[in-house]
């Protein structure tokens, strides 16, 4: 054994828990969690040639172990939503019937789950629910010219990367269910 990985199998006894509940925090599912933590530390293990830490151990891991934790949770979300749009489209041939709300739904779910939480939250809080942006503001404890930055961002985003007019048209469509 070398001298690093005698520091990295330290670096899982002393902080496996710890990681462990970051992660289950995150994805809510314990297996998911072990899942996580395992595969940080047996990619930190496949580079350790490369490992130069700037902080804490401690620190480091504790940002990898969340932000792995949340592209796991992105990722299910897309799996589900595939998954349902499935069903749907099988449903739809079986049965001969279209349902256009449920995959209207679908779409708006797909768009807005592409947003980041807190700008998809201020954006349906404001678009759906029609709330002002002071409330918005005092909700997420920021300022209401952050509530405009986000929803501006929002649209941005939509307008960059769909149809702008279509996703548009969506979220009318979705403030009046």
């Amino acid at each position: 054994m070398t001298n690093k990985d005698v520091i990295i199998e330290k670096y899982y006894k002393d902080n496996y828990t710890y990681l462990l509940l970051l992660s289950y925090k995150v994805v809510k599912d314990k297996d998911a969690a072990k899942d996580i933590v395992q595969e940080f530390f047996l990619q930190l293990w496949q580079r350790k040639d490369l490992l130069v830490l700037n902080k804490s151990f401690k620190t480091y891991s504790a940002k990898a172990i969340k932000n792995l934790s949340v592209i796991h949770v992105r990722k299910k979300k897309k799996e589900k939503l595939i998954i349902e749009q499935l069903k749907i489209n099988t449903l739809e041939k079986n049965t001969g019937v279209h349902s256009p709300s449920l995959s209207f739904n679908s779409k708006m779910i797909y768009f807005l789950d592409l947003l980041p939480e807190k700008r998809r939250n201020i954006l349906i809080s404001s678009v759906i629910y029609g709330h002002k942006y002071s409330d918005i503001a005092e909700d997420n404890n920021i300022s209401i010219n952050s509530v405009k930055t986000q929803i501006k961002r929002a649209y941005s985003f939509f307008r960059e990367n769909y149809n702008y007019v279509k996703i548009l048209f969506l979220l009318a469509c979705l403030q009046t269910l």
